[in-house]
């Protein structure tokens, strides 16, 4: 056993009873001590005892978990010793006791028992067969007061009373433990956490609180690389990293899946964000033994609860909105909710409450951005970009809304939208006689974790009657390199086709060079990180000329975005890279501008 009654001690309560008995608990829970109660009353009476307790002993340590108590007319509770007992004390005092359980006389001084003007005593333990469950204390003003045989028969018989009512209780907690536990990892279920989190808001209003929600990223991947096993596995280690860093007045919960939810403690964000970042440091080491080693991130939202807040469900609602800004979110996975965050909220809701009507009404509008051929300075082709000009925020750039598209799924819709108008620009233009050229069209990763993916590009291009080769797939370099998804059957399909597959963003940061050899790739476009800040540094050149050297002996051709500069061009020019796009040459333009622009290369070429 070890030493907990110091705090044990503090979490007891007296409890009135107008019957002239009172109840001290530990032990949070829904069933009242009345039993308990009334036979410390009747045997309070019967024994002429001037006090009576039962001293309830945990099935676990042997620490106590509960003082009932019941004292006679006239008579004050004195319960004070009886607090500052130790485990040790009660385990000392026990050997005092004979084979029938009974011990009779004074309170030992060593013992510290009870030490108070009843000096002397008739005592029962509370058994279970052999497991000792507790104590019933009768302390009288007598010296040396003798009890007959039957008086301590009968207080055996009401031990085993009290022990049968204690297995009841302790069988109801252990049935609202399950109903309230998590199975997996032994943390509060979601309905459990809301209880007790309004419990410790409601009881310690003086302290700073916060609530967190977390969850794992791309755990759907984590499971299909590791198998369902070690998935479990980083789950249990997620919530033992943040559960073994908590206080008695703080909780973690979890809600479903990877999503957990903790009620923490705060001094200031500062030294809240210390913390958090011990948790993360607990689940990254409890996580290097995964084999094989993967990277694991987790969107973590904070809402820092302020005195006025009294919905609980509005806290939650607030976490769980920064958590999900955090997912997905390349600069930061840790988001607070405060006024600025709100805003953005707003304009996510804006625009989901609006993307499926825009859609419906034509508000996605196609523009277009030509790519030069570098060697004459001709357009040799275009890539489709979408702009939105929605009813109520005006004009928007893709940065203000594909991000959010990305998160909802919405993009899955909006990419077909987007190829289907081109088909269409493709089947007018052909059917007109005007000037013809490639476009590439942009496809979010999402769409490699679908089914019918390539089912439905193929089919769109033939209900339009497209040849394939004016029809460019434009998939991100991180879809590429990304494991979980099947883009070597994806790719080589369209390429059967007769489709040209670009990776874009090349060079941003995910790629294995190693890996590009094996690739069916038809085009790599450098990502316009390079070219962004106007001047290309002796380090940018050599890099750049290395990646177009390499594309031309894996015999690809390569398209760099984002010039801005004619030095840049010519550089582009003279390392051999085929085709350029950005402001230099010309900003994306509505389709109108574009035939204008085609048409007009052609009259003066």
């Amino acid at each position: 056993m070890n030493n907990r009654s110091s705090r044990a001690s503090q979490k007891l309560t007296e409890q009135s009873d107008p019957g002239g008995s009172n109840a001290e608990q530990i032990r949070q829970n829904s069933i009242q001590p009345d039993m308990i109660s009334m036979i410390l009353q009747i045997a309070g009476i019967y024994y002429h005892a001037a006090r009576a307790y039962v001293v309830e002993f945990s099935e676990w340590d042997g620490s106590v978990v509960n003082i009932y108590s019941w004292c006679g007319a006239g008579v004050a509770p004195d319960l004070s010793q009886l607090r500052n007992c130790t485990t040790e004390d009660w385990e000392r005092h026990m050997q005092r006791f004979n084979d029938q359980g009974i011990y009779i006389g004074y309170f030992p001084p060593d013992a510290g028992i009870l030490s108070c003007e009843a000096t002397f005593s008739l005592q029962c333990a509370i058994r279970n067969q052999q497991r000792l469950l507790g104590l019933i204390i009768l302390g009288d003003y007598t010296p040396s007061r003798t009890w007959t045989r039957h008086q301590t028969d009968t207080l055996v018989v009401i031990s085993k009373i009290i022990s049968d009512h204690f297995i009841h209780l302790q069988t109801l907690q252990k049935l609202q433990k399950v109903a309230s536990t998590d199975i997996l990892t032994g943390v509060h279920n979601f309905e459990a956490f809301h209880t007790e989190m309004e419990k410790l808001i409601s009881r310690h209003k003086e302290k700073k609180y916060a609530i967190i929600t977390c969850d794992i990223e791309q755990f759907k991947d984590i499971n299909d690389t590791l198998g369902h096993d070690n998935g479990d596995r980083v789950i249990r280690n997620l919530a033992c990293s943040i559960r073994d860093g908590l206080t008695d007045v703080e909780l973690i919960g979890r809600v479903s899946g990877d999503i957990f939810m903790v009620l923490a403690e705060y001094e200031s964000q500062a030294t809240f964000l210390k913390r958090l970042k011990q948790w993360h440091n607990g689940f990254a080491a409890l996580n290097r033994s995964l084999q094989p080693a993967v990277e694991i991130c987790v969107a973590v939202g904070i809402y820092l609860i302020q005195p006025e807040d009294t919905v609980i469900s509005s806290l939650i609602d607030k976490a769980n909105a920064a958590r999900k800004l955090a997912k997905g979110n390349r600069k930061s996975t840790l988001f607070f909710y405060n006024a600025s965050l709100h805003q953005q909220l707003m304009l996510v809701k804006e625009l989901e409450l609006s993307m499926l009507s825009s859609l419906q009404n034509g508000n996605f509008m196609i523009f277009l951005q030509p790519k030069y051929k570098l060697s004459g300075r001709t357009i040799e082709g275009a890539e489709a970009l979408v702009r939105w000009d929605h009813p109520n925020l005006g004009f928007l750039l893709p940065a203000d809304f594909i991000p959010h598209l990305e998160k909802n799924r919405f993009i899955l819709d909006l990419d077909f939208y987007v190829f289907e108008k081109i088909c269409l620009l493709l089947k007018t233009w052909i059917a007109g006689h005007k000037p013809v050229i490639p476009i590439s069209v942009n496809f979010s990763r999402l769409h490699l974790l679908t089914r019918d993916f390539t089912a439905r590009l193929i089919s769109i291009m033939q209900s339009y009657g497209i040849p394939p080769n004016l029809l460019e797939i434009e998939l991100t370099e991180s879809a590429f390199i990304d494991q979980s998804v099947d883009l070597l059957k994806v790719a080589y399909s369209l390429k059967k086709q007769g489709m040209t597959i670009s990776m874009d963003d090349f060079g941003s940061g995910y790629s294995s060079l190693l890996a590009l050899k094996d690739l069916p790739v038809d085009v790599l476009k450098l990502d316009k990180g390079f070219f962004s800040k106007g001047l290309i540094t002796n380090k940018d050149e050599i890099i750049i000329r290395g990646f177009v050297k390499m594309a031309k002996q894996l015999h690809l051709r390569v398209v760099s975005e984002g010039i801005e500069t004619a030095k840049q061009a010519d550089f582009l020019e003279e390392i051999g890279c085929d085709l350029a796009q950005g402001y230099y040459f010309s900003k994306p333009l509505p389709v109108r501008g574009f035939e204008a622009l085609l048409a007009n290369e052609l009259l003066t070429s």
